[in-house]
């Protein structure tokens, strides 16, 4: 069956673990995901990074290890308008 929603939070973290994230709300993404299966979730943070990439993409900053294109919550936002991934309540991102 589908995870649920501690099991959402722990394949979330997984797939944001080496992704430079700032004020993403892992645990309100997970409630608000119900009814998305683990590739679902992981095709939703591969979305929230592209999304992130795209709007980094015109910005420069000077330093190593400096990122432009951390990815939000806005992001995740974002992609799961995209994918129209999980319940109707989901969708009140």
């Amino acid at each position: 069956g589908l995870p649920d929603q501690e099991g959402r939070l722990a394949i979330l973290r997984l797939h944001t673990a080496r992704m430079p994230i700032l004020a993403v709300r892992l645990e309100e993404l997970a409630a608000e995901t119900d009814g998305m299966s683990p590739a679902d979730l992981k095709a939703l943070c591969q979305e929230a990074a592209l999304a992130a990439m795209a709007r980094g993409s015109g910005q420069r900053e000077e330093g190593p290890g400096v990122s432009t294109s951390a990815v939000t919550h806005d992001d995740f936002r974002e992609a799961v308008g995209r994918l129209g991934g999980g319940s109707p309540a989901g969708a009140a991102l």
